[in-house]
């Protein structure tokens, strides 16, 4: 019998639920390589969303990030509050970003609908309030003042922020000044991907640093929505929600979509009353990393970019 799986979003994230089988009709996934530390001196057009609090003035020009440790972090999961396995090699680095956004112009935000908690305007308003972006974080705790964004203050008043789609799990965040010193990557409406396609996301697992997963491909998923969404095999986990899924073609770098599902999580380790982290690039059972498609970025758009290029 082959399961049905239900795509849908709420206040507390993006799902997916497998109804029908206890085990998912499809191909092993191979995952082709673990995440890999960004190692590019150019910027990295990816943003880590941050709850301001953890963030403080140290000077006129510089701010620190609270010194908080993924291990020192309580997780909620499968009914129980508890921390991560003390082998685990992510333990030790900081850990403060809520999810992972993508640049689109040079000064919007494109992230997943999910990582905007609030739906009136009133719960908008408070989440710009509570929360900044930090361009191309690498994990370091001393920040320039440049590299820290907020919401338009000016939109923010008026609501328009923050604009969220109502079809798809996407929030676009407009920004309070544009960044600069960047490549922008290209936004290509109908982008046609051949399956050995190399395709490369980045994004902050657990909250931490900027890590980037390499060599994916497009899965064959029967059961993905087509027209709007990517499987694919990169190793993904949460807090990369939002993050950018690229290729290349003709030497520029092409946004084909962003993360809305991953397929890494956390395993409650019953011996040892702590938790395991599931990377999917060491198993062949995991779920493919669902990402949204270009084409929804560009549908609400505007009028930041009036016309989308093809090629």
């Amino acid at each position: 019998m082959r399961p049905s799986i239900f795509f849908y979003w709420t206040n507390w994230g993006f799902f997916i639920l497998l109804w029908g089988t206890s085990t998912l009709w499809a191909a092993p996934l191979w995952i082709s390589s673990p995440f890999e530390k960004v190692d590019s001196t150019e910027h990295v057009p990816v943003f880590a969303i941050v709850p301001r609090f953890l963030i403080g003035k140290i000077s006129e020009n510089t701010y620190q990030i609270e010194n908080q440790l993924l291990n020192q972090q309580a997780q909620y999961f499968e009914n129980k509050h508890t921390t991560l396995c003390p082998y685990e090699d992510w333990n030790s680095l900081l850990s403060v970003a809520t999810c992972s956004a993508s640049l689109v112009s040079k000064s919007v935000l494109a992230t997943a609908r999910h990582c905007v908690s609030g739906r009136s305007p009133e719960e908008l308003r408070k989440f710009c309030e509570r929360h900044a972006f930090i361009f191309d974080w690498r994990g370091e705790s001393e920040l320039a003042s440049s590299r820290i964004f907020y919401c338009n203050p000016k939109l923010d008043s008026q609501n328009q922020a923050l604009r969220l789609s109502t079809q798809v799990d996407l929030a676009l965040i407009y920004l309070n000044k544009e960044v600069r010193s960047v490549v922008m990557p290209e936004l290509v409406r109908d982008l046609e991907m051949a399956s050995d396609e190399k395709l490369f996301s980045f994004g902050h697992p657990f909250g931490m640093k900027l890590f980037v997963s390499k060599n994916g491909n497009i899965i064959s998923d029967p059961q993905t929505p087509r027209q709007q969404m990517i499987a694919t095999n990169l190793s993904t986990m949460r807090g990369e929600s939002g993050g950018p899924l690229f290729l290349k073609k003709n030497d520029k770098n092409i946004l084909a979509g962003i993360l809305i599902s991953n397929n890494g999580d956390f395993k409650y380790n019953e011996e040892k009353k702590c938790l395991d982290i599931i990377n999917c690039s060491e198993k062949s059972d995991c779920l493919p990393s669902y990402f949204l498609k270009t084409d929804s970025i560009l549908d609400i758009l505007i009028p930041v970019r009036k016309k989308a290029k093809k090629i």
